[in-house]
């Protein structure tokens, strides 16, 4: 097999010189706030109308122990809502600032179902939760503006790339975050399913518009103003450029399955 692997962001003409450091730094900054405050304003929304909601599927339930889970979601939307609101940016800022940093677990090392099993059913489930979640959010996402996130927020911390699901406002570190707050509110598994399910709509119709706006401001500073995909053979790191014309099915897919990394045009 030759599977294709990531190579690094490659300044090919003048479109692709970056700003000074001092620059980056400040639209990092710019950047990361303007994040930060979408989000909670995603949040604050979204809480203004999940205990209609949540009433409303509540009575639409014929299981006893459903109904309760959902009302007892209601209950704490209305008994915490400062501290989920509180909670939830400061878990999304400690997970966003650690993945600019970190370089992430590399797919064969990540866990595996079968390993994830010995932690426990509950935890299992709790994790197959957040993981659905993440699906459903990303098919609400254009993938040239996920893929601009990927190449522009790492350019701005002088990194080559972000796999897709560690750049630091990726839908896993949303929905980990909820996931956090939601546990430190010692909720019962049962209402946190409710709560987190209740979160997804507003998060799925909302995370792409925040990553067109990133993308927009930082496309109009030069960072990245054009961005094309660069694969490369693994074990030899030849690369291959994307043609003008746009790249050959065959390698589409493979880039699909395997990841990418970007050049400006």
């Amino acid at each position: 097999m030759n599977p294709l692997s990531a190579t690094s962001v490659i300044a090919d003409d003048d479109s692709t010189v970056l700003p000074d450091a001092g620059v980056r730094r400040e639209l990092l900054h710019e950047s990361r706030e303007n994040i930060f405050a979408r989000l909670a304003k995603v949040i604050h929304d979204a809480l203004d109308h999940m205990s209609e909601e949540l009433t409303t599927l509540a009575f639409k339930k014929t299981r006893r122990e459903e109904q309760q889970a959902l009302l007892d979601a209601v209950s704490l939307v209305r008994t915490r809502r400062g501290e989920i609101e509180q909670n939830f940016r400061r878990a999304f800022t400690e997970s966003f600032e650690r993945r600019l940093v970190d370089t992430g677990t590399p797919v064969g090392e990540r866990v595996t179902l079968a390993e994830l099993s010995l932690v426990g059913d509950e935890a299992m489930d709790e994790q197959l939760t957040v993981d659905r979640l993440v699906r459903r959010a990303k098919t609400r996402l254009d993938p040239d503006e996920v893929l601009g996130m990927r190449a522009r927020m790492a350019a701005l911390v002088d990194r080559e790339w972000f796999d897709e699901e560690q750049h630091p406002a990726a839908p896993e570190v949303v929905f980990e975050a909820i996931k956090r707050v939601l546990d430190e509110l010692d909720s019962a598994p049962q209402v946190q399913s409710a709560l987190l399910d209740a979160f997804e709509p507003h998060v799925s119709a909302h995370l792409n518009q925040i990553y067109k706006n990133i993308n927009e401001r930082l496309r109009s500073r030069q960072v990245l103003s054009r961005i094309r995909p660069r694969v490369a053979v693994a074990g030899n790191r030849k690369d291959t450029a994307e043609p003008r014309g746009g790249p050959p099915q065959a390698i589409v897919a493979a880039v699909g399955q395997c990841g990418t990394a970007w050049t400006g045009m």
